[in-house]
């Protein structure tokens, strides 16, 4: 029943470009009752998403699990999806921009800030 659910896209697509409209499954945050709501999760790009439908805001995320989608796509393998062929590449005018700049350019600026509180 949930594989049919699953490839009527009954729970959605994947919002990111690069999962090309990959089918969602529900997916709970914790195994305890009560504690949060369901979620999405993508199994190609593996990240977890809120549901924009209310229909899923009242929903338990205990009922399915932290581990639903694994076991179903265990038990059913030729549906899991591969992954991601091409990720997004940050570039600045054509060139790819060093994960390193981020990280100089949040310490100029702290640095920055520092030169700006003296007296």
């Amino acid at each position: 029943m949930m594989l049919e659910k699953y490839q009527n896209s009954d729970f959605g697509t994947c919002i990111r470009v690069f999962c090309e409209h990959q089918l969602l499954l529900p997916i709970g945050l914790s195994d305890q009752p009560g504690e949060s709501m369901v979620k999405l999760y993508c199994p190609k790009c593996q990240d977890v998403y809120s549901p924009k439908s209310s229909r899923y805001h009242h929903v338990d995320g205990a009922f399915f699990g932290t581990s639903f989608p694994h076991m179903l796509f265990m038990v059913h393998s030729e549906y899991r999806p591969k992954a991601p062929t091409t990720n997004f590449v940050p570039r600045l005018y054509g060139f790819k921009i060093h994960p390193l700049a981020y990280q100089l350019q949040k310490d100029a600026a702290a640095q920055w800030k520092e030169y700006r509180k003296r007296p």
